[in-house]
């Protein structure tokens, strides 16, 4: 852990634990050559994968009806303005599984074991997200956490990605994480939002319709947003 001169905190030293017994039944392994390529491939990850994330702790300046001021960037959403009506800070964050393991998988031609790769990839994603959650709450001292991502919030939109890189100030630098004009990011196993404190066990999930999604935790509810945001007086 590194506080950096601009207030932000850099995490280099993400721990996580590729279990073989998980990612043999994620994927559906059906034989010992597969079994054989999965412990290697496996071997092969835990050498060189180096999971990164950026955050910062964000004063919320002003809040309105359907926008947020955190950290001097205005966010467009009336999730953020509900589940932030009581709050003072946020944590914007970036967390990638890292560029190392990026161009680990792009070197794999053949298709199944690309395919392969990509999971342990995520899998580890999955768990330094957990990590980032659960370091956060305890260096903070915040209570429980929620999150929301542009994109995966139903009035939240990618485009604002921007801002939260903006927040972070170089990304590129720190964490080698890069955002391109159509609001993608790269490498392509990161993720990006923002945490904030909740004890009513809010979820991103309930309004995201990414049913694949390997984070999700709730199902997606089609009217979750109707009935408790649409109407919502914040202010």
């Amino acid at each position: 852990m590194k506080t950096l001169t601009n207030g932000c905190i850099l995490l280099d030293d993400l721990k996580f634990n590729i279990e073989y017994s998980k990612l043999y039944n994620e994927l559906n392994v059906s034989s010992k050559e597969q079994s054989i390529v999965l412990k290697e491939l496996i071997a092969e990850a835990e050498k060189i994968a180096k999971p990164k994330a950026l955050l910062k702790k964000c004063t919320i300046d002003k809040k309105s009806h359907n926008s947020t001021i955190i950290g001097g960037e205005e966010f467009f959403s009336r999730v953020i303005s509900v589940n932030l009506r009581n709050e003072l800070i946020a944590f914007p964050y970036i967390i990638t599984s890292g560029i190392e393991l990026q161009k680990w998988c792009e070197s794999k031609e053949d298709k199944l074991i690309s395919k392969v790769a990509e999971h342990i990839s995520q899998s580890i994603l999955i768990q330094v997200h957990l990590e980032l959650q659960k370091y956060i709450e305890s260096k903070f001292n915040t209570g429980s956490l929620a999150r929301v991502n542009p994109g995966s919030t139903i009035d939240w939109n990618m485009d604002e990605l921007r801002k939260i890189f903006k927040i972070l100030e170089d990304p590129m630098k720190y964490i080698v994480v890069s955002l391109n004009d159509k609001f993608y990011m790269a490498p392509s196993k990161t993720y990006s939002g923002i945490y904030f404190h909740n004890e009513n066990n809010y979820k991103n999930c309930f309004m995201c319709p990414g049913l694949q999604c390997p984070l999700r935790e709730v199902p997606y509810d089609k009217n979750y947003y109707t009935e408790n945001y649409e109407n919502f007086k914040t202010i």
